[in-house]
């Protein structure tokens, strides 16, 4: 006698523990994060969440090689053993949502190919990661199990000064397309911590259902519903950034630990 099909309801099977995990920026804390992760707890009541923070953990201006490594040390130590908490219990559907320089020190640790970490959805916030990085061997090796969202926010004049991490203004200028898997961008309003409450509900549609839960809208879809004053503004944020960006550069290079 043929078995019957397994059912939603039975023990084990198709029971996948959905996790959500954030890391914040360097010279931020973790608070908008942590009420994105509470309104998402609110409509998906099986949720688990983890944060890794460190409260504004080093100034600026002696962020350096050596502070990069603890950053990067710190966030892969958090983002595997939060994965093997959970996988230790079954299947686990794990989105990583990282802001400012947390996209580039989690990249920095999918680049070190872990044995055994799957990153079900990744959600990059005012993202600092260089601009054509390609996603197509993170998918092949299943480190990353589907394309980034990348939200993108053209007023975001942070990103836009970016070197002094050693990073790119991906988060305000957009991604370059490489490769066949490349990230699903959604152009928005607003600066560096504008992301609360404004991506909450793109947020909690990753968590359920990945970035196909979500709709891409281009630069020119957004740049199109611009009001003229906000076009203007939007050329004298990229001029003040790359002037800023300048200086930055020259004052480090004069000044000492700068």
């Amino acid at each position: 006698m043929t078995p019957p099909s397994p059912t939603a309801n039975d023990v084990g099977v198709l029971s996948v523990a959905r996790v959500l995990f954030t890391v914040h920026g360097v010279n931020s804390d973790s608070d908008k994060l942590s009420r994105i992760q509470d309104e998402c707890r609110t409509n998906i009541p099986d949720l688990n969440t983890e944060t890794c923070s460190w409260q504004k953990f080093f100034p600026w201006r002696l962020f350096d090689d050596a502070t990069a490594t603890l950053v990067k040390d710190y966030v892969r130590k958090s983002l595997l053993l939060t994965f093997r908490q959970h996988s230790d219990r079954g299947p686990v559907k794990l989105t990583v949502v990282a802001h400012s320089y947390g996209t580039l020190a989690v990249l920095k640790v999918m680049q070190d190919h872990l044995p055994g970490l799957q990153i079900g959805s990744l959600v990059l916030l005012g993202s600092i990661i260089p601009r054509d990085q390609q996603w197509d061997g993170f998918i092949a090796n299943r480190q990353l199990s589907e394309p980034p969202l990348a939200i993108i926010r053209p007023f975001d004049w942070i990103v836009r000064l970016s070197r002094v991490y050693n990073g790119q203004a991906s988060g305000a200028l957009g991604f370059i397309p490489q490769g066949m898997h490349r990230p699903i961008e959604i152009y928005k309003h607003g600066g560096h911590t504008s992301y609360f409450p404004a991506d909450c509900e793109d947020i909690r549609n990753v968590v359920l259902s990945g970035v196909s839960g979500v709709k891409a809208v281009s630069r020119d879809e957004w740049f199109d519903g611009l009001r003229p004053s906000n076009r203007v503004r939007l050329t004298l944020t990229a001029a003040g950034a790359r002037i800023a960006g300048w200086l930055l550069t020259m004052m480090r290079s004069l000044v000492p630990r700068f």
